[in-house]
């Protein structure tokens, strides 16, 4: 499940936050706030879409992990939490 985990992440992302990872060069374990794409209100975002997605809960933990700054950490994340995409 990782790779369209992977892919629906990215697809958010670039839809969202409006960059596309091969103009910017980026790659999955590039920091998104470090680059400037995502900052603290796209956080919110971001984790709301993550656990209405994945049907996950993330914990205040969670919320600070830097795994949440990286597509690799959170398609890790999603993983370790039993995440599966929904489709409702």
């Amino acid at each position: 499940m990782s790779n369209a985990a992977r892919d629906v992440i990215v697809e958010y992302l670039q839809a969202t936050f409006l960059f596309d990872l091969r103009q910017e060069r980026l790659d999955d374990r590039s920091n998104l706030f470090e680059a400037g794409f995502v900052d603290s209100y796209g956080l919110v975002e971001l984790v709301g879409f993550l656990e209405r997605t994945f049907s996950i809960r993330l914990t205040d933990s969670d919320l600070t992990s830097p795994r949440l700054a990286s597509i690799d950490g959170m398609v890790r994340m999603v993983a370790e939490k039993g995440g599966a995409i929904s489709h409702g």
